[in-house]
């Protein structure tokens, strides 16, 4: 990272050589000129900070491709058009930033379909309405997920301990059907002791039946 370190300049298109990178933060530095195209070939990126520099032109169509990018923050800058729609993989409401506010130094703000959050001159940020409806909807669905969840461990847990319950009567309602009784052990009840088929007589003919 690179971020408000005094640099000056231009990006180099030269930058799509660096194939594996997968940070490029320069924010808050004073570079100058157009966001090069080479940017949109480093497909490693997952997180890419550009803002507050004076970058101006349009954003390149290459940029739809970075498929693994998660953060891409290009606000106070001058850039100007409609930003390339973007599958973005980041998981909240700043993943996606522009210069797409109001008011703004231009007669027409800059276009961002995909943007999360929008920026205005005043360095004023708010979540788009696409964002709020996106992980609104979201937080709604990993509630009821949750919710789900705990009724099920609670159904689970109610029929196991009637199950566990009733198991115990029904155990006791057979035994009682049969007259069984539990019988203490004699050892003057033993046949064959001496010998391997060695086996038990009960108290009653109904427990050795």
């Amino acid at each position: 990272t690179l971020e408000n370190g005094g640099l000056s300049g231009r990006i180099s298109n030269a930058i799509a050589n660096l194939t594996s990178l997968e940070t490029l933060h320069l924010r808050d530095n004073d570079l100058k000129g157009s966001i090069p195209d080479g940017i949109g070939k480093l497909l490693n990126l997952s997180s890419l900070r550009l803002s507050y520099n004076a970058l101006t032109g349009t954003v390149p169509d290459g940029f739809s491709s970075l498929s693994k990018l998660e953060i891409l923050h290009i606000h106070g800058n001058r850039l100007r058009g409609t930003l390339p729609i973007l599958a973005l993989n980041g998981n909240n409401e700043s993943s996606f930033i522009a210069d797409c506010g109001s008011p703004s130094d231009f007669e027409t703000p800059l276009e961002c379909p995909s943007c999360t959050m929008c920026c205005n001159t005043l360095q004023e940020c708010d979540a788009t309405k696409e964002a709020n409806v996106r992980y609104g909807i979201r937080a709604v669905y990993t509630m009821a997920a949750m919710l789900g969840f705990l009724l099920l461990v609670v159904i689970i847990s109610f029929y196991y301990r009637r199950l566990k319950k009733l198991g115990t009567r029904t155990f006791h309602s057979i035994r009682r059907f049969f007259n069984i009784e539990d019988t203490p052990y004699d050892e003057h009840d033993a046949i064959g002791r001496e010998s391997v088929y060695s086996f038990f007589l009960g108290g009653s003919v109904t427990g050795w039946i």
